[in-house]
């Protein structure tokens, strides 16, 4: 279960960026996107308000690329569909395992000898709130971020699915908290719990390599560290930080978000993304490596 970086830490960069060095869309994991260059995506509109072509219009410069000129999604899809990019790739995903650990080189093992690690959901660039409340500090063990050039030794969490139900419906008030109030917060807050108890696996970790792409490991992994200590600051961290959140902006509600129901506000998908778990209801598995 490899995650590889391209010789260049800091690449993709994005003229577009924000100042925090983050791009300044974030994308979940949608099933396809409407104008893709290549064919990669389907034809069916996606809760997104623009096509790829009117996105490669609209910021041309922004989120490219060897793999693709287009948009992220494209590259979420093409990498997901061809396997593709793990050097390149834009995605951070929540593992499955029938192990615990964090380590890939201990779950690429577990995988050879039977066990199962797989991609129960996906971002581009980003960690959803739901992802993130599964865990804690003391969830943090000793792990490996296996690069093109090396090995970089970094503590990433792991935890039982068990106990992350646990956290997740405990973490109510910071769906509450990140939507201002909003009664959208309780039906993300629901959603990502029905999502949580189909997994079938009984551990839950992170693979961060969509951060990797932004950061070095070591700044990536204390990343999500401090966001996970939950600690006074972990409002400004997430939407800082993890997200392109932006508060004050209602997220649409899970019906409607991905029914694409009237989904026409860039501000508004970018913060309805920082909610959705993006649960895949057929994950793939990961091979040995």
């Amino acid at each position: 279960m490899a995650v590889i970086l391209s010789a260049n830490r800091m690449a993709p960069k994005c003229s577009g960026q924000q100042e925090r060095g983050f791009p300044v869309r974030f994308f979940s994991n949608r099933t396809g996107c409407p104008g893709a260059a290549d064919g990669a995506g389907d034809t069916a509109r996606r809760p997104f308000a623009s096509s790829c072509l009117e996105r490669q219009t609209n910021v041309a410069d922004r989120c490219r690329t060897a793999l693709c000129n287009a948009c992220a999604l494209c590259l979420n899809r093409r990498a997901r569909t061809t396997r593709i990019g793990r050097s390149m790739r834009l995605s951070n995903y929540l593992l499955n395992t029938s192990v615990k650990s964090s380590d890939p080189r201990v779950l690429s093992d577990a995988i050879a000898a039977g066990g199962d690690v797989l991609e129960v959901a996906e971002c581009v660039y980003g960690l959803p709130l739901p992802w993130l409340a599964c865990f804690r500090s003391e969830d943090l063990s000793p792990g490996a971020i296996l690069l093109e050039d090396g090995v970089a030794e970094v503590a990433l969490p792991c935890i039982d699915v068990a106990t992350a139900r646990q956290r997740l419906e405990a973490a109510a008030p910071l769906f509450e908290q990140l939507a201002a109030g909003s009664p959208v917060a309780r039906e993300w807050h629901r959603h990502a719990l029905d999502g949580l108890a189909a997994l079938r696996l009984p551990y839950l970790t992170l693979d961060i390599g969509g951060l990797l792409a932004l950061d070095s490991p070591e700044s990536a992994a204390h990343m999500v560290a401090r966001a996970i200590a939950w600690g006074d600051d972990w409002f400004d961290v997430f939407t800082g930080e993890i997200t392109a959140y932006t508060p004050g902006v209602s997220p649409y509600p899970p019906e409607a978000f991905h029914a694409n129901d009237g989904i026409d506000d860039d501000a508004r998908i970018e913060n309805t993304v920082a909610f959705d778990p993006a649960f895949d209801p057929n994950p793939l598995a990961r091979p040995a490596v």
